[in-house]
């Protein structure tokens, strides 16, 4: 309603950041604190010198990835800030390039304070070089337009209102196809964690069942340990009676054959 409006629906909200969360079209606010932190925490490193060694298309792509990391609490607002007042930034550029690199900034001033933003979209070397040629070929546009429709013979004129409501639709749009770039970044890091924690899962489980066999072979070791003393005293046994059998054993053989050798002498002397 506030586009159709002509009104900025960020304008009631200057002092928060917007961001979107991951599979869901509810805009989250984070209130823009004043707490410091440390330069050397931030994984995404600002420096002029190095932005400065980039090409001009080099530069615009740097600029969008830093205003992410920036969303994303990796870089620093303030480097991000002294970056993109720096004369030295666009030296040299062409108007096209300036343009896009003006257009990134405006997509992503809701990363800084107001004041910030006043002097971005007013007063930096961005908005002074590229914004007026911006502006006026939107007004050529404009122009172009308003001429095409009355020499066709229409009537109507061009609503400023609509203008102005489809620009901040595109703007809003800009913001979401970088939000999709953003988070189709980060889907490769989601899916290594997602095995990391597999791995982690199968080796924890793979701990518990060697911790069930080692308690179950203890188990079996100390029932075991009762019954040590019967087999030694079981296998003395045995070897005691063995001896004895075998001299029962050799006893009988001889009484057999002291029984035979009888019983011949006897039939030798019958006949």
């Amino acid at each position: 309603q506030a586009l159709l409006a002509g009104l900025d629906p960020w304008s009631s909200i200057p002092n928060f950041a917007l961001s979107q969360p991951s599979g869901s079209a509810i805009f989250r606010v984070y209130v823009m604190g004043k707490a410091k932190r440390n330069d050397s925490t931030y994984s995404f490193v600002v420096d002029l010198k190095s932005v400065l060694a980039l090409k001009p298309d080099q530069r615009v792509k740097w600029l969008s990835k830093a205003c992410r990391a920036v969303a994303d609490g990796e870089a620093s607002v303030k480097h991000v800030f002294d970056v993109l007042t720096s004369k030295k930034l666009v030296h040299g550029f062409p108007h096209k390039v300036g343009q896009r690199m003006l257009r990134v900034l405006k997509e992503h001033l809701y990363l800084f304070s107001e004041k910030q933003q006043r002097y971005l979209s007013e007063e930096s070397i961005l908005a002074t070089q590229f914004g007026e040629t911006v502006q006026s070929e939107e007004e050529q546009g404009t122009a172009g337009s308003s001429t095409g429709m009355a020499g066709n013979g229409s009537a109507g004129a061009v609503n400023p209102a609509a203008s102005d409501a489809a620009a901040r639709m595109e703007e809003m749009m800009a913001r979401c196809r970088d939000f999709v770039r953003q988070k189709a970044s980060t889907f490769d890091d989601r899916a290594r964690e997602a095995q990391e924690t597999e791995q982690r899962a199968q080796e924890a489980r793979r701990r518990e069942l060697e911790e069930q066999r080692r308690r179950e072979w203890q188990a079996i070791a100390a029932w075991h340990q009762n019954l040590e003393a019967w087999e030694v005293a079981s296998m003395a046994a045995l070897d005691e009676r063995l001896p004895k059998l075998m001299a029962l054993q050799r006893q009988e053989e001889a009484e057999l054959a002291e029984a035979a050798s009888a019983g011949q002498a006897a039939l030798s002397a019958s006949v």
